[in-house]
């Protein structure tokens, strides 16, 4: 068995959250011999819903867990944590606007300093789906919609897609990747593919020792560019209106 590492998780009284868990500590994230203490935050409200994932996670006796340390003081949480998902735990309820989750969102953490493999052949994606129209069309915009159709539901929406997300993210950066691929991260702007500095953005990077530098894709067409010019409208509308 490797040292064990304590992994913070913030926002913890969510499915996104009891999704997520269940990745970490059947080794799904950072290794099945790698043993963990997980340190869980939320309100003092929420601290009951944490403490009945804990006797969840106890219960099914998950070998890797040393222990589980469920707190509503952030400075508690994020202590001599290895690892940190630092979950969003704001709803994107009806009535609310993304400005609004974005300004919730960043109050909480204020206080905290394309290739696929088929048939065992890697190929670009484009040969892959074999349809560029429905690629950059419909499969776009149905990503890009999908909530829309949503509105109304429980703030618990899409809570397994995003912690399967979030656990491949962190699997990356802990682990690695080969050294001929590469994935997407949302990572500080260096003015790569004029995307404007000092923003966060989702780049192509590779990924060596827990440390991840943007590369120049292998997928750069114009319909590529033009995605990639509007979600950098979009992230700089937020953030004006977030500050």
């Amino acid at each position: 068995m490797r040292p064990t590492i304590r992994v913070a998780v913030t926002g913890a009284a969510s499915q996104f959250c009891s999704s997520l868990l269940y990745q970490i500590v059947k080794g799904a994230v950072f290794g099945e011999q790698q043993p963990l203490i997980l340190q869980l935050h939320d309100s003092a409200d929420k601290v009951p819903r944490m403490q009945g994932d804990r006797l969840d996670v106890q219960s099914a006796g998950f070998h890797l867990i040393q222990d589980i340390i469920v707190t509503a003081d952030l400075e508690e949480a994020i202590k001599e944590a290895d690892a940190a998902f630092l979950l969003n735990s704001q709803a994107n309820l009806p009535g609310h606007q993304h400005k609004d989750v974005v300004k919730a969102t960043i109050n909480t953490f204020k206080d905290i300093y394309a290739m696929v493999e088929m048939s065992g052949e890697m190929m670009d994606v484009y040969k892959a789906v074999g349809d560029d129209r429905w690629l950059m069309g419909d499969f776009v915009q149905t990503v890009q919609l999908r909530h829309i159709t949503a509105v109304g539901d429980p703030s618990d929406l899409w809570s397994l897609s995003m912690a399967v997300a979030a656990g491949d993210h962190m699997k990356s950066m802990w682990c690695g990747l080969p050294d001929d691929s590469w994935t997407c991260m949302g990572v500080l702007s260096d003015g790569l593919y004029e995307v404007p500095e000092g923003i966060f953005f989702s780049f192509p990077v590779q990924i060596q020792d827990r440390k991840c530098s943007i590369v120049q894709a292998r997928i750069n067409n114009e319909s590529v560019k033009k995605e990639r010019d509007c979600s950098e409208t979009t992230v700089v509308c937020r953030q004006q209106k977030a500050s």
